[in-house]
């Protein structure tokens, strides 16, 4: 599939997740017409997240380690929109200029 514009945004903002969280690898994704598939690894969580048979467990301390995927999808989707509504307004203004001055923008 060939991208537009829209499609090439998502897909920038999404490779960028690994520099925002360094212990995130973006894997393989697939920009369709209307939504967005990514595999995101979290290579720096802890997967011990469950000791066996630990007669001191805390549940408290079975949080993993690395950046909470809601907060990863949470700042792409923010990241997303806000560069799609930038480019909206942006064209919005480019043909109210073309209407305003006679202009033809095709």
């Amino acid at each position: 599939m060939i991208l537009n514009d829209a499609g090439k945004m998502v897909a920038k903002w999404y490779h960028e997740l690994q520099n925002k969280f360094p212990d995130i690898k973006c894997d393989d994704s697939a920009v369709m017409p209307n939504h967005f598939h990514g595999v995101i690894m979290n290579v720096g969580a802890d997967l011990c997240v469950c000791p066996e048979h630990d007669t001191d467990f805390d549940a408290s301390q079975g949080e993993h380690i690395g950046s909470p995927l809601p907060q990863v999808v949470q700042w792409f989707k923010t990241m997303t929109t806000n560069e799609y509504i930038r480019r909206v307004r942006k064209s919005n203004k480019i043909s109210a200029r073309h209407r305003k001055s006679g202009k033809k923008s095709f």
